[in-house]
């Protein structure tokens, strides 16, 4: 009688860790898939999109838009009164801010990373203690946005949607402090013009350096 119960107490284990490896890989495969539907996009030469963050009472809205073309990247960040605009090249950042009465441009010369797709997965499909870590606290379903089937990834965190299709992110929701603050993405691709990325007229703007740029992150 003990045996059998001895038995039956090594299957259950059996089975709760057949369930639990089986849930870890499929896991694994989905986000490994993901990212590889990602990386198709990364290093894309004419490409768009657009983040809206907002937050469920509608505070600290904010707007970035980010564009690339031929190895340029532009950002533009609007939130109140305050517009940011980017230019990103191989070696060097161009930073102009605008606030009411007033208008600063830095130039920082560093190298610059010119990626500009979201990949809220990168470093996760390299098997390491902290991944695995990541693996067991985050939960996967599948769920429908705006008419797209989508991959939910989430924790205690954040919930991220990522479109089965294309791997690109869609929307994020992420808990701070007791508010939930919502970013939406929207993607264009080759539609990027040389017009789009035409700088501003630097003379407009006082020259000083990146350390005494405005602070208004």
């Amino acid at each position: 009688m003990k045996k059998n119960k001895k038995i039956l107490i090594i299957i259950s284990i059996l089975i709760i860790l057949a369930i639990i490896i089986v849930l870890l890989l499929r896991k694994i495969f989905i986000i490994s898939s993901l990212n590889k539907k990602i990386a198709k996009y990364e290093e894309c030469q004419n490409c768009y999109y657009v983040m809206n963050q907002t937050t469920l009472n509608k505070k600290d809205d904010k707007t970035i838009e980010m564009y690339k073309k031929n190895n340029v990247v532009k950002y533009i960040t609007r939130f109140d009164k305050v517009i940011i605009t980017e230019f990103v090249y191989p070696n060097e950042r161009k930073t102009y801010v605008q606030i009411p009465g007033r208008k600063e441009m830095s130039l920082q010369e560093t190298e610059q990373d010119l990626r500009i797709i979201p990949n809220f997965l990168e470093g996760l499909d390299k098997m390491s203690l902290e991944t695995i870590t990541d693996y067991i606290r985050i939960r996967i379903i599948t769920e429908e946005l705006n008419g797209k089937d989508c991959y939910v990834i989430y924790n205690s965190d954040a919930k991220i949607y990522f479109d089965k299709d294309t791997g690109l992110v869609i929307k994020v929701e992420v808990f701070f402090n007791d508010e939930t603050y919502i970013q939406t993405y929207e993607y264009n691709f080759n539609e990027v013009t040389d017009k789009d990325m035409e700088e501003p007229d630097a003379s407009d703007y006082e020259v000083i350096s990146s350390g005494n740029l405005i602070t208004i992150y």
